[in-house]
């Protein structure tokens, strides 16, 4: 039998945990820096021929942006909504 008694426990990365506080405004930074380079993107695409290659790569890449914030504000929402413990059934009875 292996003794593990002299094993650290590292503690889990990740959005379990992580603060709920810390986690919103760090999901809110990404989003301002989506937005910012939405914003560049767009200015880019003025320049490009529309239906070119450049032109549509230009596009992907401003739609996975906006996948990015949409994900980082689902991301918020659930941290919100799921982690009150007076509106969540599941911590309802504590």
């Amino acid at each position: 039998m292996e003794d593990f008694s002299n094993t650290t426990v590292i503690a889990p990365r990740g959005l379990y945990a992580t603060p709920k506080d810390q986690f919103i405004e760090e999901q809110r930074k990404v989003i301002s820096k989506m937005e910012k380079q939405i914003a560049e993107l767009e200015q880019e695409k003025m320049f490009l021929e529309p239906g070119s290659f450049e032109y549509c790569h230009c596009q992907k890449r401003i739609a996975r942006r906006y996948a990015i914030i949409r994900d980082c504000k689902s991301g918020i929402f659930n941290v919100k909504m799921q982690m009150n413990a007076k509106t969540y059934a599941r911590f309802r009875g504590i």
